[in-house]
């Protein structure tokens, strides 16, 4: 009982312990609450005062917002006018244009049309273009080939003419030469010439030809006259000339063949006389050429017999004469 009783005294105690703080603390609660209402309603009084500001400022803003807006709407309002003005315009205008693409688009479709019959036909036609041109191409590349053997065949002709050209111009230098050479001769030949050969130069022959001779020179003329036609006829042919023409230049050039015939008959005189004058010496040379070998001969036998050597007694020896006879062949005079 009395532990009951102590008990029950501890927790009216601890009631009353709890009582005093529960009052304390409503007390010091209450005063926090004041103090906090009173500042909210100091914040509360300052924020209203700074949002009556900020809500003034942002009323004149609106207010200036509203005022630009009208005067761009009047503005906007003016541009829709004209734009709407230009809107029928446009629409009248995009009318016309449809009904113009209309008929434009039915001229395409004619135009097609005609295109595809139009290029039908040029196809035919190309194609017979075509073919003309390979035939022309063909043609032009024969032609061509033609044109490259002709100019061989000139090229050919205008090198053999070239060779030719430079050996008439050889012969005809050689021919100078030896004219040159002529004349020169006969220059030296007068100044040894006797004074019947410098009155009366080209004799008349007083001696009689042989028949069969003159045969053989008529011959020769004949020849030389047909070798000329000959070659004549061949240059003719090369340069494709008439027959006419060259019969006629044929006689004209055996004309002038026999006409210099005539003109060197003279120089031919003078010089078969000169030829016959350097034959006759040349025989004549030779003639003396071997009498004197002779006499040489004879002269050496001679001596080798009077002279006495070892070398002339092995040798056969003219002058020993043995019961008529000699080991030497004995020369006649």
């Amino acid at each position: 009982m009395k532990e009951k009783s102590n008990v029950i005294g501890i927790i009216n105690r601890m009631e009353q312990e709890f009582l005093e703080e529960e009052a304390d603390s409503k007390h010091e609660h209450q005063s926090i609450r004041d103090d906090i209402r009173n500042k909210n309603l100091e914040e509360k009084h300052a924020l209203r005062i700074q949002l009556e500001s900020v809500i003034e400022d942002l009323w004149k803003k609106f207010h200036d917002v509203l005022d630009q807006y009208n005067a761009n709407t009047e503005i906007w309002k003016k541009d829709f006018e004209e734009l709407k003005i230009k809107d029928r315009d446009h629409s009248k205008e995009i009318e016309l244009q449809m009904k113009k693409l209309t008929k434009l688009q039915d001229m395409i479709i004619k135009l097609k049309t005609k295109y595809s019959n139009n290029h039908k036909e040029y196809n035919q036609k190309n194609q017979f273009l075509k073919k003309d041109k390979e035939l022309i191409q063909s043609h032009f590349q024969e032609l061509k080939r033609k044109l490259n053997r002709y100019r061989e065949n000139e090229k050919e002709k205008l090198i053999t003419l070239t060779t030719m050209s430079n050996k008439t111009v050889k012969n005809l230098k050689e021919k100078v030469n030896m004219a040159e050479k002529i004349l020169r001769l006969a220059e030296m030949n007068r100044k040894m010439e006797m004074e019947e050969e410098k009155i009366n130069p080209f004799q008349a022959n007083t001696f009689e030809i042989d028949p069969s001779i003159e045969i053989e020179i008529e011959e020769y003329k004949n020849q030389l006259k047909n070798e000329t036609k000959a070659a004549l006829m061949e240059d003719d042919q090369n340069q494709e000339i008439s027959n006419n023409d060259n019969e006629k230049e044929n006689e004209c050039t055996v004309y002038d063949e026999e006409k210099d015939f005539s003109y060197m008959e003279l120089f031919y005189k003078k010089f078969n006389k000169v030829l016959l004058d350097k034959i006759l010496m040349k025989n004549k040379k030779d003639y003396l050429n071997e009498e004197n070998a002779r006499l040489k001969a004879i002269l050496k036998q001679y001596l080798d017999g009077i002279s006495v050597n070892a070398e002339i007694l092995e040798q056969a020896n003219p002058l020993l004469v043995v019961n008529g006879r000699t080991n030497a062949p004995i020369m006649e005079v």
